[in-house]
């Protein structure tokens, strides 16, 4: 019996430490915002297309965390006002005191509302930005492809087309093997 009490104790312990290491959500999107400020940054013009992927895979992953970040806090907001309609608006000063439980708890509600909605409107513009940066960095993506494409190469019917694919062949036939 004692053992079972020390696994408990030990669960409960755990499970208390990972509640308290959650980040709380002005640091997560805090945290998104950093991520996507850092994107110029690795993916300038100088950026390979291998980088740009991984660019484009973490606006995408910004994106992603911001969509499930609103998802999750709208119903909270839809919560806090169907209260707020409930209480009704405030008495005009002329039609008597209300009670002060009432005016506290809709002054309250009033403030947990304007801080759930800011927090869902900072979250909002994250996530067009990270739409902003995919579509910059998609452009981007495209732009170099096509200027590779359109480049000048030597004709079919020329030597130096053929010279190319004689000094390449070793090294295409050993990657082969």
């Amino acid at each position: 019996m004692t053992q079972f009490r020390y696994w408990l104790a030990l669960l409960l312990l755990v499970f208390s430490l990972s509640c308290l290491a959650q980040e709380s959500p002005e640091n997560s999107l805090d945290s998104l915002r950093a991520r996507i400020d850092a994107i110029p940054a690795q993916s300038g013009e100088d950026a390979d297309d291998r980088q740009l992927t991984k660019a484009i895979v973490a606006a995408y992953d910004v994106l992603g965390q911001t969509d499930a970040y609103v998802d999750k806090r709208t119903p909270a907001l839809t919560n806090i006002d169907a209260r707020l309609t409930e209480l009704g608006p405030a008495p005009a000063p002329e039609a008597g005191a209300e009670d002060g439980d009432v005016t506290a708890q809709r002054a309250d509600l009033q403030q947990s509302r304007t801080a759930l909605d800011t927090e869902l409107r900072r979250a909002k513009l994250l996530g067009v930005d990270a739409q902003q940066a995919i579509a910059r960095l998609v452009e981007l993506r495209r732009a170099r492809c096509t200027a590779q494409l359109s480049t000048r190469n030597h004709s079919p019917f020329g030597v130096a087309f053929w010279t190319s694919i004689e000094r390449a062949y070793p090294s295409d036939t050993e990657r082969l093997r």
